[in-house]
């Protein structure tokens, strides 16, 4: 696979885009769970549950209803607890990572000398995948 160039990216909620995207970050991780006993000199661990989270930031853009006030909306209204939302993070046009999210946080930023922005935090919820 050739390098990509993250002007390709944006981010969509079911099937709708969200607009004015400018940035997202997924972090996966694996757990390992310790399985060292007494005597041990050195700790050891064992495979655990894999699990994702991230963010995605934006240009502040209330009207668009499909993708940043609808996931606003979910969080501010904070009902119902737990929603779950299908996303796609997409890398270029056709390469993307999509699974279903929890959105955890959000964060307004309105600088004096600057665009209002928001970010999204979210908790993936099973698996991760890419296409």
């Amino acid at each position: 696979m050739a390098e990509m160039h993250g002007k390709e990216g944006s981010v969509k909620v079911s099937t709708n885009q969200v607009a004015h995207t400018n940035d997202w970050t997924i972090d996966v991780g694996i757990g390992a769970p310790e399985t060292t006993t007494h005597g041990d000199d050195w700790k050891s661990f064992i495979p655990g549950l894999a699990e994702w989270s991230g963010s995605f930031s934006m240009s502040y853009d209330y009207s668009d209803t499909n993708g940043q006030k609808a996931v606003q909306d979910v969080i501010i209204a904070a009902s119902p607890a737990g929603t779950l939302a299908t996303m796609r993070f997409y890398l270029s046009g056709s390469n993307y990572l999509d699974g279903t999210v929890i959105f955890t946080g959000m964060s307004i930023d309105t600088p004096v000398d600057g665009v209002v922005s928001a970010t999204i935090s979210f908790q993936g919820s099973g698996a991760l995948s890419y296409n």
